[in-house]
């Protein structure tokens, strides 16, 4: 609920039970009060019955039942949330988690459960082809090493070759997920669209890659794209040689992406597989496997779409560790502090809420807002 809902309506009051409210035109609005003075003109006020919103996957996350209001008292529309203008959007994962990767790669569904969950408790049917980031990427307390917590175990005591240097529980071999490297870039080359760097070691085509420092051919600043953002990670097309490589066209797939002749000191980024988004898969026995998806990069930003903690939360890729922290993670896309936009100057109020839930979705409706931004 925003600001707007908790006015006192001045023409008339809310006579019927309400399922979702949802702002109408002037011309539209003033045609309602109209039919609504003629059947209700005798009526002062009326009850209303709500249907709760699912926030958290909690039925009481913000209305206090004591003292009869909102809570946190909210500020803005849905359309005004979220400060990710400066953002490129990747869309839908279905969940985030803050558990390790150890903790869900190669386990059962049970031992995740017991563990509370991957965002809450979870069975095959929920999970099954779903993706899933990692909201948390350092700091395990079950873990001595932040790597021990990144690791990827290829084979069991009973199916592998033994190797105790990677044992662990229940397991004996292992790798370690990547957790991203750098590398200094000096040239940008129009003629060939090259970028110069110490070193191609480590890069792969396809992978994502972002760059700070020096803005050379305006890699660092990035480039426009009108449905997703801002893009400041690209992808790698082509690793040409040791000290070599080119950049996708984001507007023109299998393109290399058109250069200038720029010299600087520019830092690339690239593999950091962590930060990746994964795709869960479930056997027949209920063990989860988790395989890389998709990489992400700087300035990205999904929208979590199932979970306790994080449903209906945007995170981005930020470009630097939390206070306190050594890593990157995936961080709350700030809200607004913009003015809200308000279709009806402020007039709609609720008047006596009765706090129901119906767990149907029978008369439910539904609308469709761009995925980034406002079209005006």
């Amino acid at each position: 609920m925003d600001d707007q809902q908790t006015s006192q309506w001045s023409s008339a009051r809310i006579y019927t039970s309400l399922g979702n409210m949802l702002h109408t035109t002037q011309s539209f609005k003033t045609n309602c009060l109209l039919h609504t003075n003629t059947i209700w003109s005798a009526t002062e006020s009326s009850r209303f019955k709500v249907d709760r919103y699912v926030l958290d996957s909690t039925l009481s996350k913000n209305w206090d039942t004591a003292t009869q209001d909102w809570t946190p008292k909210p500020s803005l529309t849905t359309f005004d949330r979220y400060a990710s203008l400066d953002l490129q959007a990747l869309g839908l994962v279905t969940y985030a988690t803050r558990l390790a990767f150890t903790d869900v790669n190669a386990r059962s569904i049970d031992y995740i459960n017991n563990l509370g969950g991957i965002d809450g408790p979870i069975n095959a049917a929920l999970i099954d082809g779903a993706t899933l980031i990692f909201a948390k990427q350092e700091a395990f307390d079950d873990y001595a090493t932040t790597d021990d917590a990144w690791q990827y175990y290829t084979a069991t005591y009973s199916s592998g070759p033994y190797a105790p240097e990677t044992s662990g529980t229940g397991y004996d071999a292992s790798t370690t997920v990547a957790g991203g490297s750098t590398v200094s870039c000096t040239t940008t080359v129009a003629a060939t669209d090259r970028v110069t760097c110490v070193s191609t070691v480590g890069m792969t085509a396809g992978d994502a890659i972002w760059f700070t420092g020096d803005d050379l051919s305006g890699l660092v600043s990035g480039t426009t794209d009108a449905a997703t953002g801002i893009i400041t990670a690209f992808n790698i097309l082509t690793v040409d040689d040791a000290t070599h490589f080119t950049l996708e066209d984001p507007a023109n797939p299998g393109s290399a992406y058109a250069l200038s002749n720029a010299s600087g000191s520019m830092t690339a980024g690239f593999n950091n597989q962590r930060m990746g988004i994964w795709l869960v898969s479930v056997s027949s026995d209920g063990i989860v496997t988790l395989t890389l998806s998709q990489q992400t990069g700087l300035n990205q930003y999904v929208t979590v779409d199932q979970g306790v903690q994080y449903n209906g939360t945007q995170l981005y890729f930020a470009g630097s560790p939390p206070p306190g922290l050594t890593r990157v993670t995936w961080t709350t896309v700030t809200e607004s502090s913009s003015t809200q936009t308000i279709f009806d100057q402020g007039s709609v109020a609720w008047i006596e809420p009765v706090d129901m839930y119906d767990p149907t979705d029978t008369y439910d409706k539904y609308l469709v807002f761009p995925k980034a931004n406002i079209l005006v």
